[in-house]
């Protein structure tokens, strides 16, 4: 996080405890939290009242697409791979200010344009393109497919899990068949 440096769409790190334990990383405060929840709660016109936020309009929609797509291509021009975009990663702060947070599988490409991954370690294969999940390695790319994903979340409100009830293995069989995620029904085919 401290080599992408700041940008208004990327949470900003204020302090860090790094000498001894317990390790912690401070950040700045994003007052509606996660994207995904945040959706959620837009869902219930009962939060209408709470916070005006709350009461998300189609342009709002773009907006929030939009500010992920400007925090995004940044971290693409610092030539890093995210690893993890996706609703649960986007903290909502005030007037709808979207911040990309969880940087933890987050990995520099500069010198080969790609990323293997770990054996091993867990990874958010559903989120992930056909080919980082059949050949284990990542790019821009896999990031590009996530904000695709990241996209049909913000459509969804949050309300269904991407390849509900499909198995990692499932998803990756219907994709090489050509299989993607239907378009919600109220997404404007521009999107």
């Amino acid at each position: 996080m401290l080599d992408l440096g700041d940008h208004p769409n990327l949470v900003a790190i204020k302090g860090c405890r790094t000498i001894d334990e317990p390790f912690m990383m401070i950040t700045e405060f994003l007052k509606f939290g996660d994207l995904l929840n945040f959706l959620r709660k837009c869902c219930d016109p009962a939060n209408w009242t709470l916070d005006e936020q709350y009461h998300l309009r189609p342009i709002n929609q773009v907006q929030i697409a939009r500010q992920v797509a400007f925090g995004m291509e940044y971290v693409t021009t610092k030539k890093y791979f995210h690893g993890d975009l996706a609703a649960r990663n986007i903290l909502i702060g005030n007037c709808l200010c979207v911040k990309i947070t969880d940087f933890g599988l987050t990995d520099d490409l500069y010198q080969t344009g790609i990323t293997n991954l770990r054996s091993g370690e867990r990874r958010p294969y559903k989120w992930y393109d056909p080919e980082a999940i059949e050949h284990q390695y990542c790019t821009v790319k896999t990031d590009i497919w996530s904000f695709g994903v990241l996209l049909w979340e913000i459509y969804t409100f949050g309300r269904a899990t991407p390849y509900h009830g499909m198995t990692i293995q499932e998803v990756l069989r219907r994709l090489k068949d050509g299989y993607r995620l239907p378009c919600p029904s109220k997404c404007p085919s521009v999107m």
